[in-house]
């Protein structure tokens, strides 16, 4: 059952945002040809209008890709899960924990092909072209940082990738959940516990990763460096991230069996 869900929540998603990662590779793919290889100077406050309206319809397809995936995202689960459609939905005989991580799959997925349609277009129009160096969405190469390196290292860096970005929809869900039993500005009050969340977990991430390093026989392994430092770093940073996507999914997890009467 978990498979037609996703194959469902797959289909519904992709008609909004196939096209605007359409548009956003399109975008940049126009405007490499047109001023990578014409001389725009030369036509004049023509060009010049042809110019701003080129590099204006890059910024704004990126800004699509980034509010609209960000936007599916967040209705798909409130709209789905949370709202009218929520009757509907928790009537599937399927459980709760699959009904969620329906959910949460796609859009990670989502917020990673997001990531990269931003980062090929950036590639496409040129790391020397001032918009992308004016404007750096997203570096393609933080994302390919993660196969620089081998072995266990290279395993656990994709792991703590995957995980960062399980923890980050999650963390989404978990506080439309708890803004959800709020009886007025529901979305608000989600925003403002979000950035609360993300505020307070990073502050208490940030604490136990330097209290953890301040520990001697691992202090003395990050200050030699190689190969078992990396492993230690990746493995804490790893073990912290799936302790707040544990948290995330336990808060949604309970809010909605017991606080929404979903189950």
């Amino acid at each position: 059952m978990l498979g037609k869900l996703l194959k469902h929540e797959f289909q519904a998603t992709s008609v909004f945002l196939y096209p605007a990662y359409g548009a956003a590779i399109a975008s940049a793919l126009l405007n490499r040809l047109i001023l990578g290889s014409a001389d725009v100077d030369a036509w004049g406050s023509f060009g010049a209008m042809i110019y701003g309206l080129l590099v204006a319809l890059y910024i704004m397809s990126i800004f699509v890709v980034v509010i609209l995936t960000l936007a599916q995202i967040i209705r798909r689960f409130h709209s789905n899960v949370l709202g009218a459609e929520g009757y509907v939905t928790n009537a599937l005989p399927v459980t709760l924990r699959s009904l969620i991580w329906a959910k949460v799959i796609p859009a990670s997925v989502w917020m990673l092909a997001g990531l990269l349609v931003i980062g090929i277009s950036e590639r496409i129009m040129g790391t020397d072209n001032w918009v992308v160096e004016s404007f750096p969405f997203f570096d393609l190469g933080l994302l390919f940082t993660f196969f620089r390196h081998e072995g266990i290292v290279l395993a656990l860096s994709i792991l703590t990738g995957i995980a960062t970005l399980v923890m980050t929809i999650l963390s989404i869900y978990s506080a439309l959940s708890i803004g959800h039993l709020m009886r007025k500005g529901r979305l608000l009050w989600a925003l403002l516990i979000f950035m609360g969340m993300g505020f307070a977990l990073s502050s208490l991430f940030m604490m136990v990763l330097t209290i953890v390093s301040q520990i001697g026989p691992i202090t003395h392994i990050l200050l030699a460096g190689g190969t078992t430092a990396e492993v230690v770093s990746f493995s804490t940073v790893f073990l912290g991230t799936v302790i707040q996507v544990i948290a995330h999914y336990a808060i949604t997890r309970e809010i909605l069996r017991n606080k929404l009467n979903l189950v």
